[in-house]
């Protein structure tokens, strides 16, 4: 699974035999898609002129749109980015703000720590989220309390990141 648009959903849990569905176009388009414990979240919006949050527990063959707290309603809003790490997603949005869910459907609004709003979240790794913000690359355990990693020299972006996590035996 990855990043898509145009209102189609492709979905392989072993990246194999690609599932794809056509979503309602009322909901605008999806702008990032995260999997954690059996459930796939696709967040965006924007052309629907609200936060569109979408989740599927049978790998993608059937989804269900989320209606979150406090959501935006206004123009040109979207979810921005999903990310799962150890039994807790976090989503974020072009509006300043952030949401936790500990299952993908029952989420909250962040308003407490030092979260960072208008962050940017580009993943999870090894009991962290990692994000950018103001041009620094952050991370946090929980997604309230963020450190700063690294200052990102002018000239340079950071847009994705991809993590494998390796058991040797």
């Amino acid at each position: 699974a990855g990043r898509f648009g145009e209102k189609v959903i492709a979905t392989s849990i072993e990246m194999l035999d690609a599932q794809t569905n056509t979503a309602d176009e009322t909901l605008g388009f999806y702008e990032d898609l995260a999997y954690g414990d059996g459930t796939l979240v696709a967040v965006g919006g924007s052309y629907a002129d609200r936060f569109t949050l979408s989740v599927s527990q049978d790998e993608g063959y059937s989804w269900t749109e989320i209606e979150l707290p406090e959501a935006e309603t206004t123009p040109h809003s979207r979810l921005d980015s999903v990310a799962f790490n150890d039994g807790l997603w976090m989503v974020t949005s072009n509006r300043s703000k952030m949401y936790q869910s500990t299952n993908g459907i029952d989420w909250n609004v962040v308003t407490t720590g030092d979260a960072p709003y208008a962050l940017q979240l580009l993943g999870a790794y090894h009991g962290h989220f990692f994000g950018l913000y103001n041009n620094e690359l952050i991370r946090s355990e929980n997604g309230i309390d963020w450190t700063v990693l690294h200052s990102i020299p002018d000239g340079y972006t950071v847009t994705a990141m991809t993590s494998e996590r390796w058991e040797v035996e």
